[in-house]
């Protein structure tokens, strides 16, 4: 019983092989008797005539039976022109004495088969599943798996697979198209006439010339659905309109659009207009020609509509919040990736969490899901508050809290907010229902703003809004501030320069305006007065003292160079450089005591000044992370305000 059962295998090998590669005298693709009227008679054709497979003894194809790991393996080779490898081990334990052994083992060590993927046993008869047929077609032609967007229906499904990126990437090149109802079924087993059409679009891939030759296009697969463009309209966006496709052809290496209206070249990346079919509209990131069918890769897909009642909305002008939050966003730049999952900006959301809300006309409404169809994707939405509060009054806001004092709203006048250095009055201000403020496209905490209540300065902890009325939670703070050309700075960030000494402004009395006392001395405005912000020089047009304010007002030359004085400082060792800049302390030994470098100021290549007294630089001693050095040389490179200083360890 076991001879006769060891026979019958023997048989079922041989007649696989014959499928693969025995050429069988007297058949042609034509002379098969049971793929006449297959929808994959063509692709059947063209692998048989290329000499790539061939029928059995009976004058059969067997198109939808399924193939095998090793048949599809052995075929790729094929195409390939790759030859069995007569190496003495084996890759996989279970194909010492299979047919395809060789090529198996060749196919593993050109990375076509991943011996990880099956832990150690390859199982060669076994029915191949779609997501391992677009593995290996992928990986034969030297491409890479890709992360890009999933567009099937059955996103879950191939989500769990891991070769998701390898059908992606498959999907893309064209090698492998999903069903009508727009799913994949990366689990499904791929039968011979499946087979045959993926490895015909391979056969051709792998031949990366131009598209030659010229043909009539009938139809345009997208989205993994083939739609007549003659009976379903499918448009191009070019510019502002939307073109209908009422005919298409390619020649060479172009597809010509509408009578040759609009022409574009085949080759990827060449800048194509978006695809609209129905309410879909996708990016489009390359084209590819098979048969008579234009084969569209979209790179995304989006809403090209979005309907509300009787109105209709550009989603280009739609605009888009995530989180609740100010951001420069519309609805045309969230991708659909299915019913629940949006990306935007290259993050995906789950619409779940009720995170992402738009704005047609001046109402707000929530993304609960997004309505896939064929005929016409749509959201479904929930309307909510708005996300964006701005031109704000008094009105508005409901409480001002200061600890657990609230104060008298009645009695307030006037409210201001710094933000980002720059005053702003209350009806300028935007802010978002996360309480945080916006301005010129960049958001703010509102612990980074400053709250100004009738010339009181607080530091804002917390806003919240209820039944769109804020309260503002607070604390007062000293605003220890100077303000410069109409923006605000910490005082430590600004210094005054005289005769190229730095005094704090601390050391500065501003008695009126252009006139100062330093040091006991009283001096007016000159030409020797610089102000330091940051480490820039700069001249100064005006410095007086702002009563309303409680602050000193100090107006600068923009068109300084700030040239007195170096940008950045280079600490070299032994031409090594040690450091750049004084973003980590540096210290030199002044007036007996070690001083930090940023508080002396350099005049020269040979000299610096520190509290009015001024010093040799060569010879200074230098402390950098522990270490101590001498000062040896320096190089002021006007040019490029960097200052080098070249130091020996002592």
């Amino acid at each position: 019983m076991l001879k006769q059962t060891r026979v019958r295998l023997l048989l079922v090998g041989l007649a696989i092989a014959l499928f693969v590669l025995a050429p069988v005298a007297g058949v042609t693709a034509a002379a098969f008797t049971d793929i006449k009227g297959h929808w994959a008679e063509p692709y059947i054709n063209a692998l048989v005539n290329e000499g790539y497979i061939k029928g059995y003894t009976d004058n059969t194809f067997r198109p939808d039976r399924t193939i095998s790991r090793a048949e599809f393996v052995t075929i790729i080779m094929n195409i390939r022109g790759l030859k069995g490898s007569t190496s003495g081990t084996d890759s996989f334990s279970d194909i010492k004495n299979h047919w395809a052994r060789d090529l198996i083992n060749r196919a593993v060590s050109e990375g076509i088969v991943v011996k990880s993927e099956y832990s150690g046993t390859f199982k060669p008869d076994q029915a191949l599943k779609r997501s391992e047929a677009a593995a290996m077609m992928v990986r034969a032609l030297g491409q890479s798996p890709s992360s890009g967007t999933i567009t099937f229906a059955d996103k879950s499904d191939v989500q769990n697979s891991i070769y998701r990126d390898y059908i992606i990437a498959a999907y893309n090149l064209g090698l492998i198209t999903g069903y009508n109802d727009g799913t994949f079924r990366p689990f499904n087993l791929v039968t011979r006439a499946q087979a045959c059409t993926m490895l015909s679009n391979f056969s051709k891939k792998l031949d990366t010339a131009p598209v030659s030759g010229s043909g009539i296009l009938s139809r345009i697969v997208v989205g993994g659905r083939t739609y007549d463009y003659l009976t379903t309209p499918v448009y191009f966006k070019i510019g502002f309109d939307e073109v209908r496709i009422t005919n298409l052809r390619y020649t060479d290496n172009f597809l010509l659009v509408n009578n040759n209206a609009y022409i574009y070249s085949l080759k990827a990346g060449a800048g194509y207009p978006d695809l609209i079919v129905n309410n879909n509209r996708y990016v489009v990131k390359s084209f590819a020609i098979s048969g008579s069918n234009l084969v569209v890769v979209p790179e995304s897909m989006r809403l090209n509509r979005l309907v509300l009642g009787e109105l209709r909305y550009n989603p280009e002008y739609v605009k888009l919040y995530v989180g609740r939050a100010y951001g420069d966003y519309y609805l045309y730049d969230m991708e659909i990736v299915d019913q629940y999952t949006v990306r935007v900006d290259g993050k995906e959301i789950d619409l779940r969490d009720n995170s992402v809300v738009i704005a047609p006309g001046n109402r707000y409404y929530i993304v609960e899901r997004v309505i896939l169809s064929e005929n016409d994707t749509a959201l479904e939405l929930t309307e909510t508050d708005p996300v964006i509060y701005n031109r704000l009054t008094m009105s508005d806001i409901e409480d001002i809290y200061v600890g657990n004092s609230r104060l008298n709203m009645s009695r307030i006048s006037r409210i201001d907010f710094i933000i980002d250095n720059t005053r702003y009055y209350l009806n300028e201000v935007t802010i978002d229902a996360s309480g945080n403020f916006s301005v010129d496209n960049k958001t703010y905490k509102p612990y980074e703003v400053t709250m100004i209540i009738d010339g009181e300065y607080y530091t804002i902890e917390d806003i919240r809004i209820y039944d769109q009325k804020f309260t503002f939670y607070c604390k007062l703070t000293d605003f220890d501030k100077v303000r410069i050309n109409s923006k605000y700075y910490d005082v430590n960030r600004v210094q005054i320069v005289r005769d190229g000494i730095r005094y704090d402004l601390d050391e500065v009395l501003v008695v009126k305006r252009n006139v100062v006392r330093i040091g006991g001395k009283q001096y007016t405005l000159d030409s020797s007065f610089k102000c330091r912000i940051d480490g820039q020089i700069h001249d100064i047009k005006q410095i007086d003292y702002d009563t309303n304010l409680n602050m000193v007002v100090i107006e600068v030359s923009e068109s300084s160079t700030g040239s007195e004085e170096p940008t950045s400082y280079l600490f070299y060792n032994k031409g090594l450089l040690l450091q750049t800049s004084l973003t980590n302390p540096v210290y030199i030994y002044t007036g007996g005591n070690w001083r930090d470098f940023d508080d002396v100021t350099v005049l020269s290549p040979t000299s610096y000044s520190y509290k009015g007294t001024s010093y040799n630089l060569i010879g200074a001693r230098i402390r950098i992370a522990g270490v101590e050095y001498e000062v040896v040389d320096t190089n002021w490179q006007g040019s490029t305000g960097k200052f080098l200083i070249h130091l020996e360890e002592d």
